[in-house]
């Protein structure tokens, strides 16, 4: 499934080299890392707001990292479904997979990627995940 995560260019193309860094700290920050990583599912609407929105207003906060980008990676659902399943228990405590991905991309519109086995299973794959940096209008 394609998950989208908007940021600014400069930030984008490390993340397509790397992958992301939850020890990565945003300038004016104090010091404090991302912890995660936040993308929205492609074709489904976010509470969050769009990722391009998103990309938007952090160039906007940014303007000297290149403009507002999407990054898009295709992360297969069952690496979508741990994290879905992470953050569900994280918040619920142990919970049934049964309708998990379809309730948590319902009602939020994404997914969230933190320190855990989801994160490290992702990382782990980054390399040979298709993935690409999209323009904002």
């Amino acid at each position: 499934m394609w998950l989208l995560h908007g940021t600014t260019l400069r930030r984008a193309e490390r993340i397509i080299r790397v992958g992301p860094d939850l020890r990565f700290v945003e300038p004016g920050a104090a010091g404090l890392p991302a912890e995660n990583i936040t993308f929205a599912v492609e074709g489904h609407p976010a509470c969050l707001g769009s990722a391009a929105r998103y990309a938007a207003d952090k160039s906007s906060n940014f303007p000297g990292e290149g403009g507002p980008v999407v990054v898009a990676v295709d992360v297969p659902d069952e690496l979508v479904m741990a994290a879905a399943k992470e953050l569900a228990e994280g918040i619920l405590g142990p919970v049934d997979e049964a309708g998990l991905l379809v309730a948590v991309v319902g009602m939020w519109g994404g997914i969230l990627f933190e320190k855990g086995p989801a994160f490290a299973a992702l990382m782990a794959a980054w390399p040979g995940l298709p993935k690409e940096i999209r323009s904002v209008p």
